[in-house]
């Protein structure tokens, strides 16, 4: 095991903008979970997402009906009929060990060739999992733009991307979205001719004017749009699956079972980000858990079975040292897909917490488990 100093100087070419002065607490090992069996756990995640893929690209009904429920039909013009880029789905595992898929995270899973590298220095072990799938979704014929916010406070993992994609030969440019322009029916940067942007920034962070532009152009994103589709959190009651917890869209009829079993639910809006309007039942007040549900009925909210999560002890590299606590954690296997096909699996995340809520916002560290 490196020293705190050791592991983050052999971490710095992946910062290469903030040169390691961000830092998440990272694991001092790979993880290993004795009861969890990782290739069944992988070999479910590719099936729902193909199943999904399957289902929702079968009907351009099907796709309309889930983007109206989730109020975003402003999404139409920019739908593709193609899944391309990655998806992570959110685990946890109950009391009993049971591996219970809570989220699908598909309209901006990020950080891939970062976990690479990070996982290489931790295992000690060079692995090129996420690059190699990666790799697989772009054309070396065409011109790639990376796309990110303005003003965003951690581009790393944006230009770690942009300089991979250099040293192997790809023509590619990096910048935010006031940089392109539109001419005829093509995007130009610099006068160059963007051929496919890779979407570092989920669908809600863009201007609708720039959507709108872009809806009229000749241009291939990756990640594609249609994959907000799989993000939304109704869809999970289509999945026919023990691993996804009971889950349903709220309406009058069924107030009464939430209001009657607080302990046993929580609730988040369907086109849920950054866990904002999420409330879980057992920890919240009666009277404030029954003003949630009755408001929720118009605000295309979901109920999901309550799942009493595992904790772990762990040790990291955090606060200019080595720490050791006992978090919550969740599984995250990235699954690929090209033009509606899972291709394969990446590296499977770990995300670690003192709340039981683990996101982007939310999470206290990252930990990887073993492959």
């Amino acid at each position: 095991m490196y020293t705190y100093d050791e592991f983050w100087d052999l971490m710095k070419w992946t910062y290469p903008i903030s040169q390691w002065t961000l830092k998440l607490p990272i694991s001092t090992n790979i993880i290993e979970i004795a009861s969890l069996d990782t290739n069944k756990l992988l070999m479910e995640s590719k099936k729902i997402i193909q199943d999904l893929c399957d289902k929702i690209s079968s009907s351009p009904d099907i796709k309309i009906s889930f983007i109206e429920k989730n109020w975003e039909l402003w999404l139409k013009k920019l739908l593709s009929n193609t899944f391309t880029w990655v998806v992570r789905l959110d685990c946890v595992l109950d009391q009993s060990g049971n591996t219970k898929i809570l989220e699908i995270n598909a309209d901006y899973p990020d950080w891939l060739l970062m976990h690479d590298f990070t996982y290489s220095v931790i295992s000690g072990f060079p692995t090129i999992k996420n690059l190699a799938m990666y790799q697989q979704l772009f054309d070396k014929n065409h011109t790639i733009f990376v796309l990110y916010k303005k003003w965003t406070f951690f581009v790393d993992a944006y230009y770690t991307e942009y300089y991979l994609l250099q040293q192997l030969w790809y023509t590619c440019y990096i910048w935010t979205e006031e940089d392109l322009t539109f001419d005829d029916w093509n995007v130009f940067f610099k006068w160059n001719i963007i051929h496919v942007i890779r979407r570092c920034m989920e669908i809600w962070k863009f201007t609708e004017w720039f959507l709108h532009d872009l809806s009229s152009y000749n241009v291939h994103f990756i990640n594609s749009f249609d994959l907000r589709i799989l993000w939304y959190k109704n869809l999970l009651q289509e999945i026919e699956s023990p691993s996804i917890p009971k889950t349903f869209v709220i309406h009058h009829n069924n107030i009464d079972i939430l209001l009657a079993h607080k302990d046993s639910y929580v609730i988040k809006p369907s086109n849920l980000f950054e866990w904002k309007g999420v409330y879980i039942g057992k920890y919240c007040e009666p009277k404030d858990w029954e003003l949630a549900v009755k408001n929720s009925i118009h605000n295309n909210y979901i109920a999901q079975e309550f799942i009493d999560m595992q904790k772990m002890k762990v040790q990291m590299y955090d606060n200019w040292s080595i720490v050791e606590k006992e978090l919550y954690f969740d599984v995250c296997p990235h699954i690929f897909v090209k033009d509606g096909k899972v291709i394969w699996d990446g590296l499977i995340l770990m995300r670690f917490s003192e709340n039981r809520i683990l996101n982007v916002a939310q999470w206290w560290g990252i930990w990887y488990l073993k492959i």
